[in-house]
């Protein structure tokens, strides 16, 4: 498989389920060192153990939260804001 993101750093946020799950997923089969960010903790802990990817926890709605997981991820190549509410 192409590793057209090796040595790049992607910040994955609503990653613990559907399109930001298989993102998640996409990227770190491309090579990417992915940064998994999700509201629901069970949810990332068995994305890092599927792709050994980095998590954070958050709620991204609370700004101190949005802050701190930005802080948390430091530096990127590539955002997917993939977080939504329905």
């Amino acid at each position: 498989m192409d590793q057209i993101f090796s040595g790049k750093k992607a910040l994955v946020t609503g990653a613990g389920k559907g399109i930001g799950r298989a993102t998640a997923i996409m990227l770190a089969n491309h090579g990417a060192d992915v940064v998994a960010l999700s509201r629901t903790q069970p949810d990332l802990t068995t994305l890092s153990e599927e792709i050994g990817c980095q998590t954070i926890q958050a709620d991204l709605g609370d700004p101190d939260q949005a802050r701190d997981a930005a802080h948390s991820a430091g530096c990127i190549d590539l955002l997917v804001n993939n977080a939504g509410i329905s």
